[in-house]
């Protein structure tokens, strides 16, 4: 069995960091599937309404840096912990 170069190394590593980003990407955007919107008002009635965010009506995330990602994910958890309190 051969050594591995640096460049090998390197780019194991970087392909690693990829699966790990693009995973995190694919849990929060399932994570924003299940968050209510803010409550609108319905046309025609007098109460107010709550719905679920449709799929197409999600941001698209792969645009986002990593330190844009962490924001999210920290942001999110902390949501979700206030909401189990």
């Amino acid at each position: 069995m051969r050594k591995r170069t640096v460049s090998e190394v390197q780019l194991m590593h970087n392909l690693g960091e990829h699966k790990q980003m693009q995973e995190r990407r694919e849990w929060l955007q399932m994570r924003l599937q299940g968050i209510h919107t803010a409550p609108a008002r319905a046309s025609g009635e007098a109460g107010w309404t709550r719905r679920r965010l449709l799929p197409e009506e999600l941001p698209d995330l792969s645009d986002l840096t990593p330190e844009e990602m962490q924001y999210a994910l920290n942001l999110l958890e902390k949501l979700l912990k206030s909401k189990q309190s």
